[in-house]
């Protein structure tokens, strides 16, 4: 069910609904199993113990227990002027400042929201992202992927035309390290065109 969830995009719902239903299928052959030892033997006294399985009956349990869980790192964003605060430290209005002589932004960081057991005092908007080193585990131990970033190095720029980042200017100002077989350089957020 994880793969299917992860790598064929089964949404959560359904994940959780056909883990529901293995699990009472695999319940049903155990019981099965028991009736027909009972059928061929009826004289038999002794009940044989069947194990009973410990199926997760929610993805998100089976996710966490095979340790696929990313590493998740949150902080709150303020929605006017994007500033990052801690979960630690949530002040109620956003007190950044663009310069040192500017107004504070002042935008609120809280709001309430309606949930079941009644009105909640939230954060105004979460800002979730993936732990760094987590990610370049994961990505590193995907199938092929070194063979991948070695091909990549096979790459002679064009020194006319702009093809890929290997043919930008500011790409090459970046000097050996870009061009040096097994080092890896990640950028956030660069649009380079």
């Amino acid at each position: 069910m994880v793969w299917l969830h992860l790598a064929c995009g089964l949404s959560r719902a359904n994940a959780d609904r056909l883990m529901k239903a293995i699990h009472l299928l695999i319940l049903l052959a155990i019981n099965f199993g028991r009736l027909l030892v009972k059928l061929q033997h009826p004289n038999l006294a002794v009940e044989m113990p069947l194990p009973t399985p410990l199926i997760p009956h929610n993805v998100r349990t089976a996710i966490t227990t095979l340790s696929l869980d990313p590493k998740i790192i949150r902080s709150i964003c303020c929605s006017k002027c994007y500033a990052i605060y801690s979960l630690n430290h949530i002040p109620e209005i956003c007190g950044r400042q663009e310069t040192a002589r500017s107004q504070p932004c002042g935008a609120k960081l809280w709001t309430t929201r309606s949930t079941r057991s009644g009105p909640r005092r939230v954060p105004c908007r979460l800002y979730s992202t993936r732990d760094f080193d987590s990610w370049l585990e994961f990505f590193l131990s995907r199938p092929g992927i070194e063979d991948l970033i070695d091909k990549s190095y096979d790459y002679n720029p064009s020194p006319n035309i702009m093809h890929t980042i290997w043919d930008s200017p500011a790409w090459q100002s970046l000097g050996l390290f870009t061009t040096t077989r097994a080092n890896l350089t990640f950028a956030h957020y660069i649009d380079w065109f």
